[in-house]
């Protein structure tokens, strides 16, 4: 059975944006400080072929890998190019194949980019929290507001990136409105919306604890449901299977964040990018594709603790009659240093709101087609 199912290239270090809530240079880790603004082309063929390798030892037929930053876009066309013929030659001895993804905030993206990039086919995913105000923490390095430019870059996506478009990240705002936000995301037409909740510990967390979260998610989905035209919700839609069908290993619920295996510009082993808020360096495995298989990256000492915390739920999520949708949580927000993670998400209130919800909404629309039968 394979341990890691993403993979995760961080092709650039470095940023256009100053997001306040960014994890990588606003969290407290500074790993990328020592890091080339770009990976090599030859560290890249060497990740892919590690990578490559794995797949064939785990008897995996796809290994989805994502070019990640930083901001993938400032290392040009021409890198980009050399990035993905990297990653092909890497497999060329493989029965595997590479699915090769993207992240962007996208204010580099050009027709021509959009373009090559759907030619290379390369899946693209852009960040972008919502209209006006909404994506108002999203600044350029001088203070600036990206959310005209970044509006441009959704109409590139649309028109140029076609099916190589694979939808929009957000970050949830809480103070937003939700009828605006999904006004603006039928005006845009992504083929789906991601929402991704703040990364927080029990260290850091503050007003997170509450359920405010959870209530601009219900919001959120209610007016979702009253709109046949809005965009898939990738959260919705996991949670609304896990309430008809569980999860058929519940387990990789809350061990998704180490079944992601994070390759630095300079070819070392990371975590899921999300353990970075926890403390500077954290991290770091201490490991390089130069000298060590992804086979033997499963069996690495410091990972496999974590994996060992990360698995023991604490007792109130193990007695949770939810435990089954949303698995514990992200690990992340289950941290504090005093206990690790052997505490309840921070987010728990939110994530119990949402879940009771879309299940309180699946019963009704249950009910309500049996009565018409």
């Amino acid at each position: 059975m394979a341990t890691f199912g993403t993979f995760v290239l961080k092709v650039a270090s470095r940023c256009n944006l100053d997001c306040e809530y960014c994890y990588i240079y606003h969290g407290g880790d500074e790993t990328w400080k020592h890091q080339p603004k770009f990976m090599s082309p030859e560290i890249a063929r060497i990740s892919a072929s590690r990578i490559a390798a794995y797949a064939n030892a785990r008897a995996l037929s796809q290994a989805p890998i994502v070019l990640h930053g930083g901001e993938p876009l400032l290392g040009g066309v021409s890198r980009i190019r050399d990035w993905v013929k990297a990653i092909e030659d890497g497999f060329r001895d493989s029965t595997a194949r590479p699915r090769i993804g993207m992240q962007t905030n996208g204010l580099l993206l050009t027709p021509e980019l959009a373009q090559e990039l759907a030619e290379l086919n390369v899946n693209v995913w852009l960040s972008g929290d919502g209209p006006g105000q909404s994506n108002g923490r999203r600044v350029d390095r001088r203070g600036r507001a990206s959310t005209s430019r970044l509006q441009k870059a959704f109409v590139i996506a649309q028109q140029h990136l076609k099916t190589a478009f694979g939808g929009i990240l957000v970050v949830v705002d809480p103070n937003s409105d939700v009828e605006e936000l999904w006004d603006w995301a039928e005006e845009i037409d992504p083929p789906m919306i991601d929402f991704l909740l703040p990364l927080v510990t029990h260290d850091h967390a503050g007003s997170e604890l509450n359920d405010k979260y959870g209530i601009w998610l219900s919001s959120a989905y209610e007016a979702w449901l009253s709109r046949p035209s809005s965009p898939r919700v990738r959260l919705f839609e996991q949670i609304a299977s896990r309430l008809v069908a569980g999860d058929d290993d519940v387990g990789t619920t809350w061990l998704a964040s180490l079944h992601t295996c994070v390759i630095e510009a300079d070819g070392g082993y990371h975590l899921d990018d999300t353990f970075r808020i926890v403390e500077n360096g954290f991290t770091d495995l201490g490991k390089n594709v130069h000298d060590v298989k992804l086979e033997d990256l499963e069996i690495v000492a410091r990972r496999l603790t974590l994996e060992l915390q990360i698995a023991t739920l604490p007792t109130p999520c193990i007695e949770c009659s939810f435990v089954h949708v949303c698995g514990g949580g992200l690990p992340l927000h289950r941290y504090s240093k005093e206990s690790q993670f052997d505490r309840p998400s921070a987010l728990c209130s939110s994530m119990t709101s949402i879940i009771n919800t879309i299940g309180l909404s699946m019963t009704a629309a249950l009910r309500n087609s049996c009565s018409t039968v």
